[in-house]
Formats: C-alpha cells, structure tokens, sequence
C-alpha cells in the first residue's frame, strides 16, 4: 500500500492546462502550493480548479518539495 503525504511545493516553471485549441496558466512558476506525493512515484498530484477533473499529475522535474507532512 502507498504512503501518501500532503506536501508543499514550488512550482519550478509555469504549470500549464492545454485544452482544446488553448493553453493556460493554472499555478505560475515560482508559486508555492499543496500537493499529495505518493512515496517513490515520480509525480505529485496537484488539485486545482483550472485543471482538467480538477487535478493534474506534475513529474517532479517541474517542482521542488518543500516540506513534508506526514498523515
């Protein structure tokens, strides 16, 4: 079973919904936000309205953990 934390993040570049003929800026680089990480996955999962379904699965390359909660 999967240890999930609720971690905080920064974003390293602009995280971006591309949707049907346009792009948009959900979180913009350099904004620190929540995120749940699943130990040993090479993703965090962002919730986010401006997201498809309201979340989006971010590769690590494209933020830094900040700090660690463990549930």
């Amino acid at each position: 079973m999967c240890n999930i934390k609720l971690v905080q993040c920064e974003a390293l570049e602009d995280l971006i919904y591309h949707g049907w003929g346009y792009d948009e800026v959900v979180i913009p680089q350099g904004a620190i936000f929540h995120a749940e990480y699943y130990e040993d996955d090479p993703y965090v999962i962002v919730k986010a309205s401006g997201f498809k379904d309201g979340a989006e699965f971010v590769g690590l390359a494209k933020v830094r953990i900040i700090e660690e909660n463990h549930d």
